[in-house]
């Protein structure tokens, strides 16, 4: 029997590796302040060099997830109808079980959106702010930004690529 955290578990949740540090980010507030950081720099470009603002900018990096999202969004609340009809006794046509699908839908939609999203998002995010090679101006404000609400094993990311320049 799989104790909490072997991989075996995270396999049969279908979890994905970073999971629980994507998480951490949302909720410390370390992606929203990422995010201005962001969205701030595409729109009035400064320090950072066209690579940079393509790979932070293409759609490629949050579109597949909020898509996603909505689609099964629609799934989830003809889901929630089947329930109350099922359960509950609703008509399948009556506006209670139309406003129950529309209460679901939605809170699902943001639910997933912000946590895919992000998961996806931050792997570009990382990928301009934790550079392999070359530090940049824009790698370093990011992670200037982002040190006082990283979560710890994020910290540590950023303190291995800092060590490294």
């Amino acid at each position: 029997h799989p104790t909490p955290n072997h991989p075996l578990k995270r396999v049969m949740l279908g979890l994905p590796k970073e999971w629980r540090r994507r998480r951490q980010e949302i909720f410390s507030g370390y992606a929203s302040a990422q995010l201005r950081a962001v969205r701030e720099e595409v729109t009035q470009p400064s320090i950072a060099t066209a690579f940079e603002l393509r790979r932070l900018s293409e759609p490629r990096g949050y579109a597949a997830p909020i898509m996603t999202s909505a689609v099964s969004s629609i799934g989830v609340s003809y889901l929630a109808r089947c329930i109350f009809i099922a359960r509950c006794g609703h008509v399948a046509s009556s506006l209670k079980n139309r406003l129950v699908g529309l209460a679901v839908g939605p809170i699902y939609f943001g639910a997933m959106a912000v946590a895919s999203g992000w998961y996806h998002y931050g792997e570009v995010l990382e990928q301009v702010m934790l550079p392999a090679t070359e530090d940049s101006a824009m790698a370093a404000r990011l992670r200037q930004v982002g040190r006082p609400l990283a979560p710890p094993a994020t910290l540590a990311l950023i303190e291995a690529v800092e060590k490294k320049f």
